[in-house]
């Protein structure tokens, strides 16, 4: 069975330069917020195996959810704004 392409999207340079203005402007916000891994420590945490994501994606909603029996060790949802965002504590 051959796939179709169902959508199609054409840009403009003008939306093509508001979306180039857009990455830079995150990009900058996230500027010295982030850091970048070495391959020895990407190899240290490694990843989650496809099956797993289901399982991990909906913990995160649990924790979203109900904030209240989440495990203390985790230090609870830290409120910045209204978007909660998780925190573990000694997470460097």
């Amino acid at each position: 069975m051959a796939f179709e392409n169902l959508i199609s999207i054409q840009f403009t340079e003008a939306e093509l330069s508001q979306l180039d203005a857009a990455m830079a402007s995150i990009a900058q916000v996230l500027q010295g917020k982030t850091i970048n891994l070495t391959p020895a420590q990407r190899q240290q945490y490694g990843s989650i195996a496809e099956q797993n994501k289901l399982f991990v994606n909906k913990a995160k909603e649990f924790m979203e959810q109900y904030p209240q029996h989440i495990p203390a060790f985790l230090n609870r949802w830290q409120q910045v704004g209204k978007q909660p965002t998780p925190s573990l504590k000694g997470a460097k």
